[in-house]
């Protein structure tokens, strides 16, 4: 996907994601898609998650979203 712009695109890519499509295009914008697939997989260290705490606080995304 080169244009998550595209509220389609988002609706089927968060259906895979425990993000609303809301939510995932807000994240998008400040994170890039395969960070996001990252934290959603539990691939990214305690340290770097840290310095994503204030996009997920922005974007409405509770930590729980990630362990689902």
């Amino acid at each position: 996907l080169t244009d998550l712009t595209d509220l389609t695109d988002l609706t089927d890519l968060a259906s895979d994601l425990p993000f609303t499509a809301e939510q995932l295009e807000c994240l998008v914008s400040e994170i890039d898609i395969d960070t996001i697939q990252a934290l959603v997989a539990g691939e990214v260290n305690s340290l770097r998650m840290l310095s994503f705490i204030g996009v997920l606080s922005t974007c409405e995304v509770d930590l729980s979203d990630l362990a689902n």
